[in-house]
């Protein structure tokens, strides 16, 4: 059925309530329906075309519901009458149209480049709708029920806020509403915002808004997430939602790259080298060759940025690029608006804009379970029950609960769930999920050949499995070794050798169901052995190669086994082989190689750093959860206690995000007693700062179970006198949730609800807020009824939000009564959170109380109390919309009084399409008729709220009458509620009415009739309404010229495209200017797309109006519609507007000109453009500067660029800086010494706006512009009055001294960043990095200089250190043997967690890119760098607990 739609040019329905019901048919029509949605079918390419048969015994039957929602607006053919007459008709007919639209497509065919980008667009939709099982690829579910949970990851501006929470209190007072009532010094909104911010929970962030953090032209952002957390599904998820035009309308083309599939065998070596066309044309077409028309477009679509590129598993592809891929790689992710997603360890790329997949949160968990289990339950009787049980088990078990949140973990349980007896099971690390699904699919494998297996025990089953499971072992080792994700077929060969097995003979050793070939389906009986394979998942292959390592530890390869585990046990890439590894020693098979694994972990070479070390031991020992196989655990806890303490200082931020990620991946850890005890120890001290920091550290952990000492020690903070640490005891606290709710600690927030500071009162409130129902004791509701009476207005607001998520335990009558009495309060924050609270409790009981408590607010005879009422009711759950609730406000809309009535319906418009029943609407349709106006303004305004929801024929028949009416401001009401309606409010009376009310004599009716019929879309855009607002474009009244103006472009987005068009060329021969310049416009707006021979003649004749106004518009129109429209006779006429006698007219055919590139840039254009230069309007001057610059290198010859130096010396300032830009346009023909020398003159211009753009263009040239005059003007710049320019020095230095460091730019940029308090310390930092990064070690540094870009390191931690790669460090250090580079080397690799070795004089250095090795020939400096890593580690050791509790360094 998909196949046939999509292969479909036109599409036709027959119309009958029998289509209507039938599933079928339902999911066929909206299938083609969402195909015909996609931007480049709108043009003609896709057609649905009705067929009305209808239904004999109901005449009057239309299509409704889902099938009305489709065809509306659609023109049908109409075969009611079944006479042969009519039949042969309507055939001729249904005929015609289908001939007509395929003679449309075929005219579209030969756009071969659109039809790229389509082919793209559609395979979106045909494969990424759905997400397969992993374990069960013929199960699937839809990829709109996926969870994408985003975070954004901490930036610069974050961290510069922390800074404030290192300054004192202050006593800022803050204005709420504008009310009078002033909060309490500890509500000091900044500070706390702050707080909130950087120590609270992640930031999340829609899919759709991720751009919106990009500050950079080129869109970059990097997506991080651990194993199996759904980083894949993510960009499937995009990609289908781009093709269906929900998100990112601004790229043309989205292109997905699984970076695992760019191998050696898919992508041979060859000269010349891959370009981004080759990726594409491999990954997404069937035919060899691509015409120059179709590589020509997507390079020019790159060019302006319209392409997006989704590279998905950098982790994946790092440590082996092939050498003739790494070019368009670094292309893509250098130039290209592109996505890149990674696991965090990975990466070592500098990206401004960092996003986290988090994985499920406590809500996804049972839906997704719930969707696992519903999708089986013709299989199953007991799979609803089961899927219920599964969820009590979950929450029942805090360990399994953790590792439920990563969806891959949480498929898998669910997969084994109804298969294997949970009920012993308290425990379930990964390794032991890996085994559990290992031994589930053996015995799946088993029932597939016909094996009893029921009465197998595990040995007998991985017995029965041997070859199997032994085959993917030593593939998956073997993969792992060369670096391989895509399994080629040589490595299957050399795994048939080494096991000495057949593939050919034993097809089902591929059979097990691990494997996938690369066309995605599973592996079966039938084996293609010249296929590439991969892993159903990257962690199996680690799985089964961790299986083989631990099977090798003793026997006959144990010393090649030995020799791995040396080599490898810091590199990165087998991290999570030796983590499960760590977890296989726990089974009875593995036992005895313990002992022989963890000697091989602490064996030489050790890591000179350690931080690597700790915490590889970290996740290795989580693994061993509940195990007692590893006897010296305490030492290693004490080891991991002793790392955190030394993080936990003040400069060891860095150090302390590594110990986070791997605590975070090792939460059993997190959760002994050995490890909450050195918090508590910690807690003790009295310094502010340090105490804040620790508790920072404690919030960002997954502690499952906090001790009740850990619990009561963070209790007794939310007493202490200052005020930061109360706050980051109680956001601690929120942060365990649950887990917190214990009686020791209830009865510490009991007691301090009673402390006489406000500040103590509130964070208790605040957390029995956030505890909810756990913590409804009587005590706990008793004591926040008294808290509604507390002097301070923030308790009393907290209390009423505490009351009202304690769910059916506090919706009792008496607290009822105490919320209903805090109506009356003084404060407008306490009354609105009291009815926020009663709502709350609507969903859970007390209904009849709940609503009595709403409508006393609603009609209460003071406003500020009906406004709470109010603004509740807008942000209420649609849960608490009940039958009941909504039966109540119906009533009230039947009141006597009149207030009461318009109460009620504001409250309606406050819900939304919340409460947009089909019995509200009908009940605001007749409450249209209220004799009290202010009900019908009411009513209106609701329906407006309510929109497309409330579009019934009533409804819009009552609008109409409502815009007869003599009230003006009703007549606007009725005309917002028709445009909000949208195109189903379109009927021939509604389009009459409104163009009368275009005539009416107030300009408001006719400004909002002008706002509704754009609102109206495609179905409303007739010929006589496009007329009509042309029209409107001469009213009097400028408020209507304006919205008419604005109406007409909107129109030519949404109007049919020929109709529209034919429309704006008449429109150019209109009698009034203003017309034939919004004509102008409008075709303009349309861009591409209105180009047709018609329209250049009428807008060419347009250059030739009396009117400069419509000259204008006609120049402004044909820039916009670009290269495209620039033919000889547009360029040519173009070209005689610039001698134009009016400015305006000039300044546009220059842009015009500029917008056309290299077409524009005739000879007589450019001598037309240089003649405006010694125009005497600056403006003038300006516009020819740009336009010169838009020309690019075209318009770079002598007599330009000598007209472009004058005007560098022009006495406007905007001149100025206008010709700087055009210079940077210009490329590199520009980039002679006469114009660098002018440039950097004009970074000593008086205008700081020149200086800024000068500097940027000198960057842009790159090395040319390094020269000493050059430099030192920039050096200079860094102390400039204005921080852009400062900034933009410190950026341009970085850049033009990368390839030939200059002693001068470093020390004073170092210079600079020492003297610290700077407002762009930040960029500076950024560049002296930069600089590093692209030091070669050729041209010898003083170490002078090195030692003083040592000293700054200690300035900011948290600005060093990630963008200088240690190993090019190391790599300096060891090529110049300049000993004072070492404290930079070791304080860098300590921040990147890198670890280093080093045995019989060779260095190995392993970072997020894998592992390095060097010969080292210089013993002295060996020894030095071996020392100053072991001072490094001593330093930090001594950081500990000084004898007055404070947190300090010794």
């Amino acid at each position: 059925m998909a196949q046939a739609v999509e292969k479909a040019a036109v599409v036709c329905c027959f119309l009958t309530p029998d289509y209507q019901c039938s599933h079928n048919c339902r999911l066929e029509l909206q299938y083609a329906n969402d195909i015909s949605k996609l931007p480049e079918n709108q043009a003609g390419n896709f057609r649905i075309i009705p067929c009305m048969l209808g239904d004999k015994k109901n005449p009057k039957w239309k299509p409704s519901d889902w099938l009305g929602l489709i065809i509306s607006g659609q023109q049908w053919v109409n075969m009611k009458n079944d006479s042969d007459s009519n039949i042969r008709m309507k055939a001729q007919e249904l005929i015609g149209r289908i001939r007509n639209e395929l003679s449309v497509l075929t005219a579209d065919a030969s756009h071969l480049p659109i039809k790229l980008f389509e082919m793209i667009r559609e395979k979106y939709l045909r494969e990424n709708h759905r997400i397969k099982r992993l374990m069960n690829e013929e199960k699937s579910f839809p990829i709109e029920q996926n969870y994408i949970n985003l975070a954004i990851l901490e930036t610069k501006e974050q961290q510069e806020k922390e800074k404030q929470l290192k300054q004192p209190d202050n006593d800022n007072q803050i204005d709420e509403e504008n009310e009078q009532n002033k909060l309490r010094k500890h509500q000091n909104k900044d500070i706390l915002g702050t707080f909130e911010e950087i120590y609270g929970n992640k930031t999340t962030i829609d899919v759709e808004n991720i751009f919106e953090k990009c500050k950079d032209q080129t869109k970059k952002i990097l997506i991080l997430g651990r194993a199996g957390i759904g980083k894949s599904t993510f960009c499937q998820y995009i990609t289908y939602r781009w093709a269906k035009g929900e998100i990112w309308p601004q790229y043309r083309l989205v292109v997905l790259i699984r970076l695992r599939s760019l191998t050696d065998s898919r992508y041979p070596r060859r000269e010349p080298p891959y370009t981004t066309m080759d990726l594409v044309k491999k990954e997404y077409l069937e035919v060899e060759d691509i015409s120059d028309e179709m590589t020509h477009h997507l390079k020019e679509q790159c060019s302006k940025g319209l392409v997006l590129w989704i590279l998905d598993g950098y982790d994946e592809f790092v440590q082996n690029i092939p050498e003739q891929l790494k070019g368009v790689f670094k292309h893509i992710g250098d130039t290209q608006h592109h996505i890149l997603t990674s696991r965090p360890y990975a990466i070592a790329l500098p990206y401004d804009t960092k996003l986290e997949i988090t994985g499920f949160t406590n809500e996804n968990i049972p839906r997704y379970i719930e969707q696992f289990f519903d999708q089986i339950k013709t299989q199953s009787k007991s799979a609803i029950s089961n899927g219920q049980k599964l969820q009590e088990f979950l929450k029942s078990n805090a360990n399994i609960w953790g590792v439920a949140h990563i969806p891959v973990n949480l498929e898998l349980i669910c997969s084994l769930w109804s298969d294997y007896d949970w009920s012993k099971t308290a425990i379930l690390t990964m390794t032991q999920l890996y085994s559990k699904i290992t031994e589930w699919l053996c015995r799946r494998y088993l029932t597939r050949k016909n094996i009893n297996h029921e009465d197998m025990t595990n040995q007998d089953l991985y017995k029965e499995c041997e070859m199997e499971l032994q085959f993917l072992e030593y593939l998956a080792f073997n993969a792992m070794e060369r670096k391989e994700i895509m399994l080629p077929p040589e490595l299957l060969e050399k795994t048939e050798t080494q096991l000495g097995c057949s593939l050919r003979k034993y097809p089902q050793l591929l059979n097990i169901g691990i494997l996938r070939s690369y066309d995605d389906r599973a592996t079966g009986s039938s084996i293609d052995r010249q296929k590439q394979h991969y892993f159903v998942h990257l962690s199996f292959q680690e799985y089964f190669a961790a299986r083989h390592l631990v099977k090798n530890l003793k026997g006959p390869h144990s010393l090649e086994a030995t020799d791995f585990m040396k080599n490898n046990k810091y590199n990165q890439r087998f991290h999570f082989v030796f983590v499960f590894a760590s977890g296989l020693l726990a089974q009875s098979d593995f036992k005895s190689n313990t002992d022989v694994f963890w000697n091989n972990i602490e064996a030489e070479p050790l890591d000179l750093v350690g931080l690597k070390h700790i915490t590889l031991i970290t996740e290795c020992m989580d693994q061993l959860i509940g195990t007692s196989v590893l006897p010296n655990r305490t030492n290693y806890l004490k080891s991991i206690s002793h790392w955190i303490t030394m993080s936990l200082t003040k400069t060891a931020t860095l150090i302390q995000q590594t110990l986070l990620q791997s605590l975070n991946r090792a939460n059993s850890i997190v959760n002994t007693s050995t490890i909450q005890k050195q918090f508590i120890k910690l807690l003790g001290t009295e310094d502010v700062h340090s105490k804040c920091s620790i508790y920072e550290f404690i919030s960002k952990l997954s502690m499952l179970n906090p001790i009740a000492a850990l619990l009561l020690k963070i209790s007794a903070d939310l007493q202490d006198q200052a005020p930061n640490i109360r706050r980051s005891a109680c956001e601690t606290l929120k942060n365990f949730g649950e887990k917190a709710v214990t009686d020791e600690v209830i009865a510490a927030m009991l007691n301090a609800l009673t402390n006489k500071d406000s500040d103590v009162r509130w964070a208790a409130c605040d957390l029995l807020e956030k505890f909810g129902e756990k913590a409804a004791t009587d005590e706990v509701v008793t004591a926040m009824l008294n808290s509604l009476q507390d002097k301070d207005s923030a308790v009393r607001r907290s209390s009423c939000n505490a009351l009202g998520n304690m769910g059916e335990k506090g919706a009792t009558n008496e607290v009822i009564a105490a919320l209903q009495n805090a109506l009356q309060d003084e404060d407008s924050g306490v009354r609105r959170e009291v009815c926020y609270a009663l709502l709350k409790m609507g969903e859970t009981a007390a209904m009849d109380e709940v609503i009595v408590g709403i409508q006393n607010a609603l009609q209460h005879k003071t406003l500020p109390i009906r406004f709470s009422a109010w603004s509740a009711l807008a942000h209420m759950d649609e849960r608490a919309v009940t039958d009941k609730f909504i039966s109540s406000m119906l009533n009230a809309l039947r009141d006597g009084n009149s207030n009461v009535r318009t109460s009620t319906c504001t409250a309606f418009r406050m819900m939304g399409e919340k409460a947009a029943t089909d019995e509200v609407i009908a009940a605001l349709q007749s409450a249209l008729q209220d004799e009290d106006s202010n009900v019908r303004d009411s009513v209106c305004q609701a329906l407006v709220k309510m929109g497309g929801t409330a579009a019934t024929e009533k409804v819009i028949a009552a609008m109409l009458n409502v815009f007869q009416h003599e009230d003006a401001d009703l007549q606007v009401l009725a005309c917002e509620v028709l445009g909000k309606m949208g195109e189903k409010s379109v009927t021939d009376e509604v389009i009459a009415a409104m163009l009368n009310g275009l005539q009416n004599e107030d300009w408001n009716v006719r400004s909002s009739t002008c706002e509704a019929l754009g609102s109206m879309g495609k179905k409303g855009a007739t010929d006589e309404v496009i007329t009509a607002v042309l029209n409107a474009l001469q009213d009097e009244n400028w408020n209507v010229r304006v919205r008419a103006y604005y109406i007409l472009l909107r129109m030519g987005e949404t109007a049919d495209t020929d109709r529209f068009i034919a429309a704006m060329q008449n429109a150019l021969k209109h009698e009034e200017p203003v017309v034939r310049y919004g004509a102008c416009c409008a075709l303009g707006r349309m861009g591409e797309k209105a180009i047709t021979d018609k329209v250049i003649i009428a807008l060419l004749n347009a250059l030739q109006d009396e009117y400069p106004n419509v000259r204008v518009g006609a120049c402004d129109s044909l820039g916009h519609m670009s290269e495209k429209a620039a033919t000889n006779k547009v360029v040519a006429a173009l070209q005689n507007a610039l001698l134009d006698e009016d400015s305006a007219v000039k300044r546009s055919a220059w842009k015009a000109l500029g917008k056309m590139g290299g077409k524009g840039a005739t000879n007589e254009a450019i001598i037309a453009i240089l003649n405006a230069l010694r125009d005497e309007d600056s403006d003038v001057r300006g516009a020819a500067c740009v336009a010169l610059g838009s020309m690019g290198e075209k318009a770079a010859t002598d007599q330009v660029i000598t007209a472009m130096l004058n005007a560098l010396r022009d006495e406007v300032w905007k001149v100025r800086t206008s010709a700087c830009e055009a210079f940077g346009n210009m490329g590199e023909k520009a980039a002679i010494d006469e114009v660098i020398t002018a440039l950097q003159n004009a970074l000593l211009d008086k205008d700081w706006s020149v200086r800024h753009e000068a500097c940027k263009v000198l960057r842009r040239m790159g090395e040319k512009s390094a020269t000493d005059e050059g430099i030192i003007a920039m050096l200079n710049l860094l102390r400039d009055e204005n921080e852009h320019v400062r900034s933009e020095a410190s950026i341009s230095l970085s850049v033009i001294c990368e390839k030939s460091i200059k002693k001068e730019v470093l020390e004073t940029l170092v210079n600079e960043y020492s003297c610290g308090g700077t407002d762009n310390s930040h960029t500076i930092a950024e560049s002296l990095q930069k600089i590093i990064c692209s030091y070669d070690g050729k041209g010898e540094l003083e170490p002078q200089i090195v030692s003083k870009i040592c000293s700054c390191i200690d300035w900011n931690d948290a600005s060093w250190g990630k963008e200088i790669p240690a190993s090019h460090l190391f790599k300096i250090l060891l090529d110049t043997q300049n000993a004072a580079w070492i404290p930079l080397v070791s304080r860098v690799a300590l921040y990147q967690g890198v670890a280093v070795t080093l045995m019989d004089n060779r260095l190995r250095i392993y970072d997020a890119n894998g592992s390095l090795e060097f010969d080292v020939t210089h013993s002295e400096l060996v020894k030095s760098l071996v020392e100053a890593s072991r001072n490094q580690l001593e330093e930090l050791k001594r950081c500990s607990l000084a004898g007055d509790g404070t947190l300090s360094t010794i």
